[in-house]
């Protein structure tokens, strides 16, 4: 389990269960260039491009490493 802190947040994550990728990151409808602006996007945020947070990425938001 992961503790993640934020300035008004503080929330425990089980990973197995807490699992937010690519395919969450949808519309209810078609939008030409939505692939390509969460491809920018996930580079923006350092993320991987399924929409996964790297695990160094992770450990260096929680004061980690």
């Amino acid at each position: 389990m992961r503790r993640v802190h934020g300035p008004l947040l503080s929330i425990d994550l089980d990973e197995r269960a807490w699992r937010i990728e690519r395919d969450d990151d949808a519309l209810p409808y078609a939008l030409d260039g939505l692939e390509a602006a969460l491809d920018a996007y996930y580079e923006y945020r350092g993320w991987n491009g399924d929409g996964t947070v790297p695990a160094a990425r992770c450990a260096r938001l929680v004061g980690r490493g």
